[in-house]
């Protein structure tokens, strides 16, 4: 069994929520217009995060729709709509409504899940007939890191996001799960199913960079406990975090969306 190690108890996560809006709203935003949300649907927003796309569902679905949000940990949520409904819950083991919703979308919960397959089942049944579903996560086997900086800067980079990436991976973290949205939504009965990805490269001192760090202050102590990098090392990173003259790429953002057939 493997534990969610980029939980919502830590002090970087407000910090995480708020980087991974700034450079990834736009792209869910870009999808969620796609799919047509609507005045008076019912959306599910499964993994509330800082709750930024919750609040742009209640504006688009208005008063005569609603926003179910839920999460395992909802401490930095905190909704003033009254068309948003907020729920502690588990995706991987607690049961949703059959049919309900217009919409379900999840970003970067599936991923994480040692039972993704059976919560993205349960995301699916919870559609009603013609329903949208739209999945995003990474896909972190797809493209290498490249920055662009001094050599040495650059390798050491490498190195220890490579050790945060391994951190994952033993954690059972699917670092690949993007990489699979076309045939997994077309397994699944569903249709219309469209998959794109989405790259980004930041400098240093940008909301990219920002989530760098958000991740690998969380994980420090472990990564340094298993001598996968030193403290010397992961200061001189945070350094690089923030030089304007530093650049990397991210790991793509893959956006799944697909529909349940109406029979």
């Amino acid at each position: 069994m493997s534990t969610y190690v980029l939980d919502n108890a830590s002090e970087q996560a407000a910090r995480r929520f708020a980087s991974l809006e700034a450079c990834y709203d736009p792209v869910t935003i870009r999808q969620l217009g796609q799919v047509g949300v609507s005045p008076g649907w019912s959306c599910l927003e499964v993994g509330g995060g800082g709750g930024s796309i919750a609040r742009w569902l209640a504006e688009r679905v208005g008063p005569s729709g609603r926003v179910v949000v839920t999460d395992i940990d909802a401490r930095w949520l905190d909704f003033k709509h009254p068309n948003i409904e907020l729920r502690e819950h588990n995706i991987a083991t607690d049961e949703l409504e059959w049919g309900a919703f217009d919409l379900v979308h999840e970003r970067l919960v599936l991923i994480h899940l040692p039972e993704r397959e059976r919560a993205l089942r349960r995301m699916i049944d919870a559609l009603s007939p013609g329903g949208w579903i739209l999945i995003e996560d990474f896909d972190c086997s797809w493209t290498a890191l490249e920055p662009a900086g001094e050599p040495n800067d650059a390798a050491l980079f490498v190195k220890v996001l490579g050790a945060f990436l391994e951190v994952l991976d033993q954690a059972g973290v699917d670092l690949a799960y993007g990489r699979h949205f076309h045939s997994l939504l077309h397994r699944q009965g569903l249709v219309d199913v469209h998959v794109e990805a989405h790259i980004d490269i930041s400098s240093g001192g940008s909301p990219g960079f920002a989530l760098f760090r958000a991740n690998i202050e969380q994980l420090r102590d472990r990564l340094v406990d298993l001598g996968l990098v030193t403290n010397r090392e992961i200061d001189r990173v945070y350094e690089l975090f923030e030089d304007p003259e530093f650049s990397c790429n991210h790991q793509p953002l893959v956006s799944g969306r697909a529909r349940r057939p109406l029979r």
